[in-house]
């Protein structure tokens, strides 16, 4: 079972690798071309297997029952399908990643690393927000309503 699990941690380490250095690519691309290597990463992620807990500890480099406490917390979603095992939803993870990576950037304490995970995806979720990004745009351009 060991090596299973080894196996997968390296195909998916590398499959993930594999997508950062996509991301990265589109950093340094005109606009056009970056999207088109976003919506390429967002197709390739959705193409992957869910991920062992396990597996995804490792790639987080957190512990186990981290990553069990993350998925009933939901800063991870649980992958469908078989529910004897757990499983990691790929494109959860690949969020997760980033933003793990980010944190840990910036000094982020293991302590409190979830809380700053839950800052994060919920400014991510206000920033997904189609009239927020609207009334943004609305500021940058100086359309100011007085009132």
């Amino acid at each position: 079972m060991g090596n299973a699990v080894e196996r997968e941690c390296q195909e998916t380490s590398e499959q993930f690798g594999l997508i950062g250095e996509l991301e990265g690519i589109a950093e340094d691309a005109d606009p056009q071309t970056a999207d088109r290597l976003r919506a390429l990463v967002r197709k390739q992620v959705a193409c992957l297997a869910p991920v062992r807990v396990s597996v995804t500890a490792k790639l987080l480099d957190v512990t186990t029952p981290t990553v069990r406490a993350w998925l009933d917390r939901g800063v991870l979603a649980e992958a469908e399908g078989d529910a004897s095992t757990r499983r990691v939803d790929p494109r959860s993870l690949h969020a997760v990643m980033g933003l793990v990576r980010e944190l840990r950037a910036a000094g982020a304490k293991p302590g409190n690393l979830l809380d700053q995970l839950w800052d994060r995806l919920a400014d991510q979720a206000l920033l997904d927000r189609s009239d927020l990004r609207e009334s943004l745009a609305r500021v940058r351009r100086g359309d100011l309503v007085e009132l």
